[in-house]
């Protein structure tokens, strides 16, 4: 079995695709599994950066670095690739949605 900790494999798409082969076929076939639409991608890519923030951290502060980040990595793909699918933009706008969602939680919880 593949292991998602190996350096050729940082992500762990071989060993999703390995253990998901429906979700290769899908692929294969043109579609997107679920595994890879904007809520699913948007809330792991959001669970990543939250894991970070704790109470006394200044929240405002916090999403802005968070944002910054996100779309400078997204900025860099794009210029990679000249471009960034419809999925992955929209993916993009979910998270920022998201983040904002976040913030103002966080606040009103003061």
């Amino acid at each position: 079995a593949l292991n998602s900790e190996r350096e050729d494999d940082p992500l762990g798409l071989g060993a999703f695709f390995e253990e998901n082969p429906e979700a290769l076929e899908q692929v294969e076939n043109g579609e997107i599994p679920d595994y890879f639409n904007v809520e699913n991608t948007g809330e792991r890519i959001l669970d990543i950066w939250l894991s970070d923030y704790n109470e006394e951290t200044d929240v405002s502060e916090f999403t802005d670095q968070v944002k910054e980040n996100i779309n400078q990595a997204y900025s860099e793909v794009s210029d990679m690739f000249g471009g960034l699918p419809q999925l992955v933009q929209d993916t993009q706008q979910y998270v920022m949605q998201q983040l904002d969602n976040f913030m103002q939680q966080q606040i009103q919880l003061v």
